[in-house]
């Protein structure tokens, strides 16, 4: 069965929670929802669970045997089951893969807009070397003068359009190649190393772990098996080791809040909130504002990238066209004041 997408979660889930909510079972939720599910894929996922329910009564076997949720889904569901909150886990699973869409889509927008005014300027460049240049370049010959400033412009612009040119490819091949489903964890590690996009990354895994956390642990799931499930959830290198820690530290006994801040998972003003919540016992309501400010800091690390990024290529674009348009002007002045 092929994975739903985050969209397919969040109709299934949706739908299925306003089911429950209403006070029909699952299997009757089931049932209601198979008709009006607009995916393919989706409604087959459904059916597939509905048979596993049927035969073996439990969702939480369905959702799992399906092999088209997450891990994060599948243990959610089984808390939701054995607590007997099924519905509030699915509301709580819409809010979550909602903000995941939400992440994703800043995630995606810091990265698309660059490629696309780099793939603007690379047409400009090409436009002014192979259209505007040669006919000035014509212009010129026919008045029986020749410049070096024409001939420094036109290989200037030729060795720039190279370059772009390079430079798209490599961007191409590089997305092509890691953008894979092999590969997503090797691109993921790379923007996780490189400087430009290291802090958008970083906030991006903080703001996912956080908001998966307060979610186990406002449910009440024993926490080392939250922490088993963390360490398979998060992709962030240095982050995951850091959690990695905190489950060893939880398994041999040690406070779980104090561990979080002792390996210091958060820092600076956050790591200070969770220490007061730790210590008032509210560390699931801190987890969960934590969530929403690292949201926030996602959406501003993302803006300040592509307000960085934006001004540098029109920048570089405004160099290599003026050098090309300075070459064609002081030429043809010098030639107008001639005739004059």
């Amino acid at each position: 069965m092929k994975p739903l997408s985050l969209q397919e979660k969040t109709i299934f889930a949706s739908e299925l929670e306003m089911i429950l909510s209403s006070g029909l079972d699952i299997h009757q939720g089931l049932e209601i929802i198979i008709d009006q599910l607009p995916s393919q894929n989706l409604k087959q996922t459904v059916l597939q669970i509905q048979k596993i329910v049927e035969e073996e009564g439990t969702f939480s076997q369905g959702v799992a045997q399906s092999q088209a949720f997450d891990p994060y889904t599948e243990q959610m569901i089984q808390t939701g089951e054995i607590s007997g909150h099924l519905d509030e886990v699915l509301k709580e699973l819409v809010k979550y893969y909602q903000r995941q869409q939400a992440m994703n889509k800043q995630l995606k927008e810091a990265f698309t807009y660059p490629f696309i005014l780099l793939i603007m300027m690379f047409l400009i460049v090409a436009l002014m070397v192979f259209k505007v240049l040669p006919i000035f370049e014509d212009v010129l010959s026919s008045t029986g003068a020749s410049s070096d400033l024409m001939t420094f412009g036109m290989r200037f612009g030729q060795a720039s359009f190279l370059v772009l040119l390079v430079l798209l490819v490599v961007v191409v091949l590089f997305g092509l190649y890691f953008l894979t489903s092999k590969n997503k964890q090797g691109m993921f590690k790379f923007l996780a190393s490189f400087k430009p996009t290291r802090k958008i990354v970083k906030n991006l895994s903080l703001a996912r772990l956080t908001y998966a956390l307060s979610l186990f642990v406002s449910s009440g799931y024993p926490i080392e098996q939250t922490m088993d499930i963390l360490c398979a959830f998060v992709e962030h290198p240095k982050l995951k080791k850091k959690i990695e820690a905190v489950r060893d530290d939880v398994n041999q006994g040690a406070s779980f809040g104090e561990s979080l801040l002792k390996h210091q998972i958060y820092e600076g003003l956050y790591a200070n909130m969770l220490a007061i919540g730790v210590h008032t016992g509210q560390q699931d309501a801190v987890l969960k504002k934590l969530g929403d400010l690292y949201q926030e800091e996602v959406q501003e690390t993302t803006a300040r990238f592509l307000n960085i990024i934006e001004p540098l290529i029109i920048a570089l674009l405004s160099i290599i066209v003026g050098v090309i348009l300075l070459s064609i002007m002081l030429p043809l002045l010098g030639i107008l004041n001639v005739l004059g």
